[in-house]
């Protein structure tokens, strides 16, 4: 349980320019330092970070598909008074204010990618919820340009507001799909969090970064959901009150810019295959005349606006990085890999058709080929990091026996005939 704490300063730092360099041409080195933050069984307890969910105890079809929503979204029928207008990024978005006085974020789709950025906010965010990782409330809502209504004295007009929704995807009936999103109990926005060391003012952040398991499985989790735009400008930490106690939370938001989707825009092709600048990338190509080192540029994107470029043709779990490095996934040991991979491996089809079908896609073909996809990408991570430790996991103690479970030949990927020799011991804790 966290702590009560002072609230840290509020900052909005980045990754700065030295460890982006540091970063991209330092030599990662190698890290068999375990993560910190485990207990004796390699899991990571629950903390303002990280919430044991579905690889725990199987979440209902209705815990899916509702997600971290805690709340009631804006109401479908009142009025939507506008308080700003634009912020970061290329796709049109808002604040607005419902009757009960809540403030939520909205955010449109590009006329040429209707439903890609939406789409893959809602099933990212149903996702990383199940996974147990701090995400935003996300809804999504059909609006008419009638609901969105200037607030007095905010300096929005009604002629910003329909310059604003000219620049979004129209449906044909008239209306515009909105992302909806909303953090819940939040006293102040401290800013993002970085991806190594710890916050000296936050009493509760006592294990540096980098080596928390959450966020080094992390790596393995964006590869699945193709994150590859993470970087800290897209976390928040929040001050938080809870029965009394305020401490911090940590969220992981713009989930708009998961899968195919880059926003306004898909991904490019070569996403979560380099990093923005990788010398011996640039070299290797320069010796080669462009010939070297570019394998991704042949796999084609799929055909559907809503998709972006999502798919498993060229995918590598191992490979797969983010295009911005950070130290806590070049830190990624195996034993963090395959406790993420375990989580991952554990949603079933059904699971997977569950929450996808809360992006509403107008297409049913593109529905499925999302499911296809991730069962694939959830596949091949499973083979590549299900390995470690044998693949053994759920251990538990019952009537005196030790117990637990073959992942690997659960899922078929090696035979459950194996002989084990384990050894174990009983501590007195007094």
């Amino acid at each position: 349980m966290d702590m009560p704490f002072p609230e840290p300063t509020p900052s909005d730092r980045g990754i700065g320019p030295l460890e982006f360099f540091e970063r991209s041409f330092g030599v990662p080195g190698e890290y068999a330092v375990p993560a910190k933050n485990v207990n004796t069984v390699g899991g990571v307890p629950n903390s303002s970070w990280y919430t044991n969910r579905h690889y725990r105890a199987p979440m209902s079809p209705a815990a899916l598909r509702r997600g971290p929503n805690q709340e009631p979204g804006p109401s479908a029928r009142s009025p939507w008074r506008v308080v700003e207008l634009g912020g970061t990024g290329e796709l049109p978005r808002a604040t607005i204010r419902d009757t009960t006085g809540r403030t939520f974020r909205v955010l449109l789709d590009a006329p040429a990618h209707p439903e890609m950025a939406t789409g893959a906010a809602m099933i990212s965010s149903r996702l990383l919820h199940a996974l147990g990782y701090n995400v935003p409330q996300h809804w999504l809502r059909r609006v008419r340009a009638g609901r969105l209504v200037p607030e007095p004295d905010s300096g929005v007009t009604r002629s910003r507001v329909d310059s604003l929704l000219a620049s979004a995807a129209q449906r044909p009936d008239g209306t515009y799909r909105a992302l909806v999103t909303r953090i819940p109990g939040v006293e102040h926005r401290i800013g993002p969090f970085q991806f190594k060391g710890t916050r000296a003012d936050d009493g509760n952040d006592v294990f540096p970064h980098e080596d928390r398991r959450e966020l080094r499985g992390l790596r393995v989790v964006a590869a699945w959901i193709h994150h590859s735009k993470i970087r800290p400008r897209h976390t928040l930490d929040v001050g938080v009150r809870v029965e009394g106690r305020r401490f911090v939370r940590h969220y992981l938001t713009d989930l708009h810019l998961t899968l195919g989707s880059a926003g306004a825009t898909p991904k490019s092709e070569w996403s979560g295959h380099e990093h923005v600048l990788e010398l011996g990338r640039i070299v290797e190509r320069i010796g080669t005349l462009g010939l070297s080192g570019a394998d991704w540029a042949e796999v084609e994107p799929p055909d559907d606006p809503a998709l972006g470029r999502f798919g498993i043709g060229g995918f590598d779990p191992q490979a797969w990085r983010p295009e911005w490095p950070n130290l806590a996934f070049q830190r990624t040991t195996p034993a963090d890999a395959f406790w993420a991979a375990k989580k991952i491996r554990n949603f079933s089809r059904e699971d997977l058709r569950v929450i996808v079908s809360t992006a509403n896609y107008s297409s049913a073909e593109v529905a499925d080929y999302m499911v296809r996809t991730l069962l694939a990408r959830r596949d091949a991570i499973g083979q590549a990091f299900l390995d470690w430790g044998g693949g053994l996991d759920r251990f538990a103690v019952r009537s005196g026996r030790l117990t637990f479970e073959d992942l690997r030949a659960a899922y078929g990927q090696a035979p459950d005939t194996l002989r084990r020799t384990v050894t174990w011991r009983a501590y007195d804790n007094r």
